[in-house]
């Protein structure tokens, strides 16, 4: 779009030269493409949607606040003033000014702008080729899945199903309800789920029927909340005022993630650690990924493809920066009932198991100068890290590769199978269906006892390059199937769930909308701020846009 900008500037600066003397030429214009036949084109329409999906993943900040605020993850980094941002997001102490909150807002918003540029200018046309509605629908589910972590982090907030005119901007105002905005991802989610193809009929990386029908599960999971949590109802009552029962919303969840599960081409991958390697990327186990590459002929900072989340939460010392590292209590749950969980090895290197990517990691660490800079975490009983500890998952390796942070060819992994098997057996348990949940949960378990370690996870599991290989057995596994009824089994559904998805950005908002508000990283600042985090100074002073509670 950008691109088209420019060519319109230059026609426009040349259309006044000429306009100064009589043409004696008829000549045809250099470009003929403006914003209005643009997109008449299918190619242009694909291109138009690549850069959605371009704004959706320069996300890097998906994990800071679905896991900092949680009991899984503290900051880490090499000392206390080292990312205090994300220190003041896990506390809710941040203000309209930290410098997370800005670029979080401007970044949905501008999937959002890009969304409704595509929509509008598809929508208006007399005709449409079956590749243009698809856009749409890819469109909309992106719209959706931007609105669904804004109103997650800042409640209530501006809907905009258009791109505005500039007479507009003066009108721009947050949405009556938070409910009202939810409507609108439901709304979104539902055309895409009637336009977009099912998974293997779409080129890989894009939106399919299946990733819609697992994010109106998802949001609608969130919704229970509205009934669990105190905080949530207080700051909404048209949910408990609207005629809505909790059941409506766990048959949703229920229906949505059946769907997806008698889609063909989903089902989880036999080897846990496969899934956050490379060779796990688009697999069976694969819902919804953002897409990344590993292209050195980008060479600048801030524009390349690659995704830097890998080196943010990598050991220190080995091409990482050590964000977002595992608490004691995540390490121990692992280990619930007496369980030997395969991926707990997969997820974290500790002191008990200290080899990764075929070194011994965490010994290195703790006999060099590096442990100087994790010091800090283990001095203070708050940070809840007494046993040293460094993040496995999604690292696929410790080389950085050549050209920086953002050339690490490593998909973020958004919406798993497991995610969807798991939240039809959380749905499943409050309709009744017992068995079923139990049926679920053991599927995953199953998978999981019969697991390897990561690759790398001997000293010397390395190719002539340095990257790790070989998946290793995991042997004394001891998680045996769940037969557990009532209460009891809703808690082993809550276990699974925090094991097989640990420190993949979910844990903070289970924790919310399930209401058990002590398991927070700070329960009184989430209190005190009503659950919700600050809107950018920017906005509140240009729009007048009302400012949340507490700040």
């Amino acid at each position: 779009m950008k691109n088209i900008i420019y060519k319109l500037t230059f026609l426009l600066f040349i259309a006044g030269l000429w306009s100064c003397e009589k043409q004696t030429l008829d000549l045809e214009p250099l470009n003929s493409e403006n914003s209005e036949n643009y997109y008449e084109s299918d190619e242009n329409a694909l291109k138009a949607i690549i850069s959605v999906y371009r704004s959706n993943n320069s996300d890097m900040l998906l994990l800071s606040f679905g896991d900092l605020p949680s009991d899984d993850a503290v900051k880490g980094g090499s000392g206390v003033s080292d990312g205090l941002q994300f220190q003041e997001i896990a506390d809710f102490t941040a203000t309209s000014s930290n410098p997370l909150i800005g670029p979080k807002w401007s970044q949905l918003y501008e999937v959002i702008t890009r969304s409704n540029e595509v929509i509008g200018s598809l929508e208006a046309q007399a005709t449409l080729s079956d590749s243009k509605k698809i856009i749409i629908g890819e469109a909309k589910f992106l719209r959706a899945f931007a609105y669904s972590k804004l109103v997650e982090i800042f409640g209530k907030v501006p809907l905009l199903d258009h791109v505005p005119l500039f007479a507009e901007f003066e009108t721009i105002t947050r949405s009556n309800t938070e409910k009202e905005v939810y409507d609108f991802i439901k709304k979104d989610l539902d055309d895409a789920i009637a336009i977009l193809p099912i998974k293997g009929n779409i080129d890989i990386g894009r939106a399919t029927k299946g990733a819609a029908q697992a994010l109106k599960a998802r949001v609608a999971l969130r919704e229970t909340g509205y009934f669990y949590n105190s905080i949530m109802q207080n700051r909404a009552p048209e949910y408990s005022s609207s005629g809505l029962n909790v059941n409506d919303l766990w048959k949703e969840v229920y229906d949505q993630t059946l769907a997806v599960m008698n889609t063909p081409g989903y089902a989880l991958l036999p080897n846990y650690a496969e899934v956050f390697e490379i060779e796990g990327e688009n697999k069976s186990e694969t819902v919804y990924d953002q897409q990344y590459v590993n292209d050195l002929t980008v060479t600048g900072w801030n524009d390349l493809p690659g995704n830097e989340v890998p080196v943010r939460l990598g050991v220190r010392g080995f091409g990482g920066w050590g964000f977002n590292q595992p608490k004691d209590n995540l390490f121990h749950e692992f280990s619930r009932n007496d369980d030997v969980d395969p991926r707990r090895e997969v997820t974290m290197l500790s002191e008990e198991w200290p080899v990764g990517w075929g070194y011994n990691i965490v010994e290195d660490i703790m006999a060099g100068s590096q442990i100087d800079e994790y010091a800090w975490i283990k001095a203070d009983p708050k940070y809840d890290y007494s046993i040293f500890k460094t993040l496995r998952k999604a690292v696929p390796t410790t080389k950085v590769m050549p050209g920086g942070r953002r050339q690490i060819p490593t998909n973020i992994r958004v919406i798993r199978y497991s995610d969807v098997l798991l939240m039809n057996a959380e749905a499943a348990f409050h309709l009744g269906k017992e068995q079923e949940a139990r049926e679920r949960v053991n599927e995953i378990r199953e998978r999981a006892r019969n697991s390897t370690f990561p690759t790398g996870s001997q000293i010397g599991d390395v190719d002539a390059d340095g990257y790790p290989t070989e998946y290793r057995p995991f042997t004394g596994a001891n998680l045996p199937d769940v037969s557990t009824t009532g209460q009891a089994l809703l808690e082993d559904i809550r276990h699974e769930r925090r094991v097989e998805l640990a420190l993949e950005g979910l844990r903070y908002f289970d924790i919310i909308r399930t209401g058990e508000l002590s398991k927070l990283n700070n329960e009184e600042g989430y209190i005190a701020k009503k659950g919700l985090w600050p809107l950018p100074d920017s906005e509140v002073t240009i729009y007048n846009l009302e400012q949340n509670e507490g700040y």
